[in-house]
């Protein structure tokens, strides 16, 4: 049940999917977002006390996943836990993200009030 929930997430924002190819197809946030069930399942992953999300730029995010990415983290910020891992630096987000911007906004977030522990 929990490995089908976080594989949907994880379509909702976008992980492991570039932007579709052809105009016809749609991402996993575009399709709740037209069925009207984007803003639930933002609130679904925005108050569990305590959110890990494994592996951060292993997969490729397309710009939708990487909007929707910063909105949860923004949201949960300063409200709740969250563990980050990811096997790329601080430097290498703005490339995951696809915007620079964006990645700076959410690192200043991250790094307000963590814990960093960094393991090579």
């Amino acid at each position: 049940m929990y490995d089908t929930w976080l594989r949907t997430s994880a379509h909702v924002f976008g992980f492991g999917r570039r932007e579709p190819r052809d105009r016809g197809r749609t991402t996993g946030a575009q399709a709740l977002q037209a069925a009207g069930h984007l803003a639930r399942r933002l609130a679904v992953l925005t108050h569990p006390s305590l959110l890990v999300v494994d592996e951060i730029g292993y997969l490729p995010i397309n710009h939708t996943g990487a909007v929707l990415f910063f909105q949860l983290m923004n949201r949960r910020y300063e409200h709740a836990s969250t563990v980050l891992t990811s096997n790329k630096g601080f430097e290498e987000w703005g490339e995951v993200l696809g915007d620079e911007v964006m990645a700076a906004a959410l690192i200043d977030r991250v790094l307000h009030h963590c814990h960093l522990v960094n393991m090579r």
